[in-house]
C-alpha cells in the first residue's frame, strides 16, 4: 500500500486533471471500489459535498446503494452532478431514516472527506 500526504494528493489530483475531467477521475475512484463493496448485500454510503462525495454517488449508482447526503448546499461541481443522478434513482435516504436503515446494512462506506479536507470537523 502507498501512503500519500494531503499535499502530494493534491499535486497528484492536479496532474492527472491535465489530462481526465474531474467526472473521468470521480468514474475512475468508484470503480476501485466496485468489487469489494458489491460483496456486501445491504451498504449505505454517507457522502459529503465535495468530489470525495462526488466518488460516494458515482459508487452508490454502480452497486444501487443507499445514500446519505450529509449537506446539499455547496456542492462541487463532480458532487452534484452524481447526487442529481442518485436522486433521480431514488437512492437517497431521508435523514431522520438513516438510523433506520443503518441497523439492516452491512457495509457503509465514509465518503465524507477527502484530502481537500483542512479544517476542524463542525
Amino acid at each position: 500500500m502507498r501512503v500519500a500526504s494531503r499535499f502530494q494528493m493534491k499535486s497528484i489530483d492536479e496532474s492527472l486533471l491535465k489530462h481526465y475531467t474531474i467526472e473521468q477521475l470521480v468514474d475512475k475512484a468508484s470503480d476501485c471500489l466496485v468489487e469489494e463493496v458489491s460483496k456486501f448485500k445491504h451498504v449505505i454510503i454517507v457522502c459529503g459535498t465535495g468530489n470525495n462525495g462526488a466518488d460516494g454517488y458515482s459508487l452508490a449508482l454502480k452497486v444501487n446503494a443507499k445514500v446519505l447526503a450529509c449537506e446539499i448546499s455547496g456542492m462541487s461541481q463532480a458532487c452534484e452532478y452524481y447526487y442529481n443522478q442518485c436522486l433521480e434513482k431514488h437512492l437517497l435516504i431521508p435523514n431522520d431514516m438513516f438510523m433506520t436503515e443503518m441497523q439492516n446494512c452491512d457495509c457503509i462506506v465514509d465518503a465524507i472527506f477527502g484530502f481537500g479536507c483542512h479544517s476542524n470537523p463542525r
